[in-house]
């Protein structure tokens, strides 16, 4: 594992620089970094103070509150010439001091006012820096004679730098966000890290750096947190925090007033708690000291809630609060808050707490305690508190419980068998509604024939009418008819898994209608869902996504109720958005479902990374890609650099994740996934592995899932060995797609036999791009459309199109065919430029070993739009191929005898060759400075003006801008803002 150092890091280097920018211009007398202990503040200043080197003094000055007490105190290590007597005169410590920050300054007079010349001071932390310290320190500050690089903790009122005449620049550390918890996991463990685990990771930590390192290092020792396949996953929603992590949080506590501490303690247990509940509990003063120091959050207003600032510190301070001391204060919560009215998590944690330490816990608690664990992704929780549960009346309701748990585990062999006797014992409504949408889950993946499946429905039915008769109160009402409603779902469910849409929407419609009127949210935003599923699979993913977005929204709106649905309803709408190109909902859709349980991404994560990657290899490269660890970062660096298929790793880690649990059946659509991409970029070896295991995956789920992993596994095929029954396999996959009526996957799947050059289908392809809602179906019909009008211009238009769009495999097809077409009508100027698209495509993609005509070779006269591609591919990141462009634009430049413009290409290609650490490669010489060039261009990149640079080296400004000029033309550089240190290294 790495450093703490080098970690801390990880989001704080453009912070780095900006302090160093201030510091060597002289803009700024320095910096004070604010955050919360653990955010990198130390972190920063030692990277700052190893940037500085050796170019100007650095002095360190450890403040503590051992030494505040004395005059002076934090500066007694660059006071001792002083006596005792001296120390007391403020203008001797002045002078003193003056004297020895001087002393190491090579620049002659440590005060002489020069920029860069000023030392610089370094103090940590400065909020315990003393009084006469601050004071004296201030006044150097304040005259320009010292930098100033120090750390306060948020919320510090004792420090004056900054908050006194504005002589710092305040920089403030917030934690982590999701992306760079990612990058700092996959640094420290030096590995693909599943996006479902970093989320994970991120949620329980708070994005504290000092945290997270605690947190994956105890993780990782305890077996939590293990490496599978190469791809680092947490495999378990329990996590016990150990002494390391403890201890970090506790140094937060010991301060804390005893009133403020008993606050944080009730919190704790009952979070989340009303806000006027928790000012009863406490005084207002102990409330406002927990919130400066944030240990707790008030959200949700107007009806403002309090928890515990993240996930781990809650479970710590719990951790921490002795078992008498833990039972006194639930007593005293009891006091306060009104039966029934503790929140679902309070509960679930009571029942904890009672059955770990012996206490009585009512059987009806105990299934009260399981289901809430289920709803928050507890299985095994649940499966302790129903297993304890012993009295017949009770005894249905924990065996359904323990069947979820057994379905969230993966184990739905044991949830059938747990079902089974369920209709003919159960005893109450909410039971039973919990049973059948059990069976949802179960029968929608399970393949059973239709007769099981309607045993299955009337079992339900006879099982509340015995229930019903047996209770009949008129309370009940609303309960019996909603039980009902989900019996008709769960038929529907299963028509719409086997791919039977003809008669399911006009039912499901009924149930909506009808579910709406009497305000039944969860048969609302189940029929929603399934509506949407329907829709999305026969051709309208526009319209499935509007239907499962409804869904969601309502799920949303009451979340602590209808959470046990989130997973379900999130993966159909995902799918829907993927399919209709609304790639900046996917990434709000994946955020909202990160900031709930991280307890979840255990379980369901795997389907969500998948999800993610699907979105990443659909979507165009250069524009912004979703998910943890992903938002606003370059997801092609690794394929644009050379150094490997990053889209790759992230399948990859979302197929691990689904090893592990895979509650919506997506195991075989992402080895089929896999295995296709992979004998794209060439990896033969892997592409064979996942297509062995997809062959002996489980192949159960939807139909619509079940044809798109074989027609993707097909695909693959014929990839690796170009067998015709492997393409012949993937056309046929396709006509049973259109003979059930499921255009979308039809389309999906014709469209990648004509990616891999299977043209019997443009007919077809053309009516269903008539047809099809989205932006995939009308491109493709305008794409087809075009090659059978045999329309070079009109395919580049589209082209260009689909790449907006971000359906980068559509723009590729349409590249290919103008390739074909240009070729067949042998117009040689058009092929070239269709021929460098191409090559930049399919490397965008990367697939670049599957570029079917080698590199454009253009005339002398077209050496300037070789030049403007080149510098689009750099800018786009695709660094090989931009090389490879500059070799060209070489070869014709020296052909040509255009001297200028060869030693323009000649810096250019090889400062691009030695950043790719092929130096030993460039097949010209090096430009070379001479030392005065050399001079000017170093004091340029640093940011000096000519002037400055011309009083510096004792010329005139028109000599230095004839150096300057000079330089720009041998390095290849137009502009001063372009010229960075590399040139001058290489």
């Amino acid at each position: 594992m790495r450093s703490m150092v080098v970690a801390g890091l990880v989001g704080r280097a453009h912070l780095v620089q900006e302090i160093l920018v201030g510091i060597r211009s002289g803009r700024t007398n320095g910096a004070v970094i604010i955050g919360d202990r653990g955010v990198g503040k130390t972190a920063v200043m030692q990277a700052v103070v190893q940037e500085l080197g050796e170019s100007v003094p650095v002095f360190r000055v450890h403040a503590s509150k051992n030494v505040s007490r004395a005059p002076y105190g934090s500066l007694a290590p660059l006071l001792t010439g002083l006596s005792a007597d001296e120390v007391l005169s403020s203008t001797v410590v002045l002078r003193e001091l003056t004297q020895r920050l001087g002393e190491d300054n090579d620049s002659g007079s440590a005060m002489d006012g020069s920029v860069g010349a000023r030392p610089v001071l370094v103090i940590d932390p400065g909020d315990q820096l003393d009084v006469s310290s601050l004071a004296v320190l201030e006044q150097l500050s304040a005259a320009g004679e010292v930098h100033v690089v120090t750390a306060v903790q948020d919320g510090a009122v004792s420090f004056g730098f900054g908050a006194v005449g504005g002589l710092l620049t305040r920089y403030y550390l917030d934690p982590l966000d999701l992306a760079e918890v990612h990058e700092l996991c996959e640094q420290v463990l030096s590995g693909t890290v599943a996006g479902c685990s970093s989320a994970a990771l991120a949620r329980i930590s708070g994005g504290n750096p000092r945290l997270l390192l605690a947190l994956v290092s105890q993780t990782r020792r305890n077996g939590q947190l293990t490496s599978r396949n190469g791809v680092w996953l947490l495999t378990s929603g329990s996590v016990a925090f150990d002494r390391e992590v403890t201890d970090l949080i506790q140094s937060q506590l010991t301060e804390l007033p005893e009133d403020a501490r008993e606050v944080l303690d009730l919190v704790a247990l009952a979070e989340p708690l009303p806000l006027p509940v928790v000012f009863s509990l406490g005084s207002y003063d102990a409330v406002d000291v927990l919130l400066k120091a944030k240990l707790i959050t008030v959200t949700g207003a107007p009806d403002p809630v309090v928890c515990s600032r993240d996930p781990l510190h809650g479970e710590v301070v719990r951790q921490l609060i002795p078992a008498g001391r833990t039972r006194r204060l639930r007593e005293r919560l009891a006091k306060r808050l009104p039966a029934g009215t503790r929140s679902a998590d309070a509960r679930l944690r009571d029942a904890r707490w009672s059955l770990e330490w012996g206490f009585d816990v009512s059987e009806a608690e105990l299934v009260d305690a399981a289901r809430i664990a289920i709803d928050s992704f507890d299985p095994d929780f649940a499966i302790s508190a129903a297993s304890a549960v012993k009295e017949p009346e009770h005894l249905a309701a924990a065996w359904i419980e323990r069947a979820w748990a057994s379905y969230l585990r993966g184990d739905e062999t044991r949830a059938f068998e747990l079902l089974e006797a369920i209709p003919e014992v159960v005893g109450d409504h909410v039971s039973l509604k919990r049973a059948v949408l059990l069976s949802i889950r179960l029968m929608a993946h399970a393949g059973n024939p239709a007769h099981h499946l309607h045993h299955q429905a009337d079992a339900w039915s006879l099982a509340l009418e015995r229930i019903t008769k047996d209770d009949p109160e008129d309370s009940m009402g609303t309960v019996i008819e909603s039980i009902g409603r989900v019996i008709i779902l769960l038929v529907q469910s299963v028509h719409i898994s086997q791919g039977e849409h003809q008669d399911a929407p006009g039912i499901l419609q009924g149930v909506l209608a009808e579910a709406e009127s009497v305000e039944d949210d969860e048969s609302v935003l189940l029929a929603l869902t399934m509506l949407g599923e329907c829709a999305t699979a026969t051709g309208r993913p526009v319209t499935g996504a509007n239907l499962t977005g409804r869904a969601l929204r309502i799920l949303t709106a009451d979340l602590p109720r209808l959470k046990i649905h989130h997973e379900y309803i999130l993966t159909r709408h995902v799918m829907a958005l993927i399919r209709s190109g609304q790639w900046e909902e996917i990434t709000k859709a994946h955020q909202q479902y990160w900031d709930t349980s991280w307890r979840k991404s255990i379980y369901s994560g795997g389907a969500i990374d998948f999800a993610r990657s699907l979105v990443i290899l659909s979507h165009v490269r250069n524009q912004t890609q979703p998910g943890p660890g992903q938002e606003q970062q370059d997801q092609g660096q690794g394929l644009r650099s050379g150094r490997g298929a990053v889209e790759l790793a992230e399948l990859g880690a979302a197929i691990e994740g689904l090893r592990s649990y895979d509650l919506e059946h997506l195991l075989p659509l992402a080895l089929g996934t896999a295995a296709y991409i992979s004998a794209l970029l060439g990896r033969l070896e892997l592409a064979e592995e996942h297509r062995a295991n997809f062959r002996q995956a489980q192949h159960s789920g939807s139909l619509e899932m079940r044809l798109l992993s074989r027609g993707f596994n097909a695909a693959a095929g014929f990839v690796l060995t170009g067998d015709s029954q492997a393409m012949q396999d993937l056309i046929c996959l396709a006509d049973q797609a259109q003979t059930k009526g499921m255009s979308t996957t039809e389309l999906e799947l014709r469209l990648l036999a004509l990616r891999n050059g299977n043209l019997s289908a443009n007919d077809r392809l053309l009516v269903l791009g008539e047809q099809l809602e989205g932006p995939q179906a009308a491109l493709a019909h305008t794409c087809l459309r075009a090659v059978m009008d045999g329309n070079i211009s009109q395919l580049l238009e589209v082209t260009a199109q689909t790449r907006e769009a971000g359906f980068s495999m559509l723009a590729t097809i349409c590249l290919q065919e103008a390739h074909r077409l240009a070729e067949e009508a042998g117009h040689q100027r058009q092929l070239r430029i269709i021929r460098a698209q191409l090559a930049l495509a399919l490397t965008q993609q990367g697939f670049a070993g599957t570029v079917p005509v080698s590199v454009v070779k253009l005339t002398k006269r077209e050496l300037s739009q070789l030049l403007e591609v080149t510098a689009q591919t750099r800018e786009a990141g695709f660094s090989m191929l931009a090389t490879i462009c500059l070799q060209e634009a070489h070869r014709l430049a020296e052909e040509a005898g255009h001297q200028r413009q060869l030693r323009i290409i000649r810096a250019q290609l090889a400062l691009a060759l030695t950043q790719q650490g092929f130096a030993g490669t460039v097949p010209v010489s090096v430009v070379k400075l001479t030392k005065r060039e050399r001079a000017v261009a170093s004091l340029t990149v640093n940011g000096y003006s000519n002037a400055e640079i011309a009083d510096k080296l004792f010329l005139s400004v028109r000599t230095v801008e004839g150096h300057l000029y000079r330089v720009f033309e041998k390095l290849g550089v137009t502009r001063r803002e372009n010229l960075t240190i590399d040139h001058l290294n290489h």
